[in-house]
């Protein structure tokens, strides 16, 4: 039972402390911080699904603005299309 609570701890305990330290903004001595990432590792089934959502909206939000900005450099409509028989 362990196994299974402690490899995604171990997971999430993980990608939270590489996103902590790429941070350049945040000074790594206060304790609170540390304490935090403790707590949200301990709180992993709660915060693992709050993190992967957060994640996948970015993404697809991203994506969706990638193709819009495209589709208005390129407008294109199916009449101007060649068709290829």
């Amino acid at each position: 039972m362990l196994v299974y609570y402690g490899i995604p701890a171990g997971i999430v305990f993980c990608v939270v402390l590489s996103a902590y330290l790429r941070d350049t903004a945040t000074p790594k001595n206060r304790p609170f911080d540390w304490f935090f990432i403790v707590v949200v590792t301990l709180l992993w089934p709660v915060t693992a699904p709050s993190m992967v959502w957060k994640k996948v909206t970015t993404l697809l939000k991203a994506r969706s603005q990638r193709q819009k900005s495209s589709a208005s450099i390129h407008p294109r409509s199916a009449l101007e299309m060649p068709s290829h028989r």
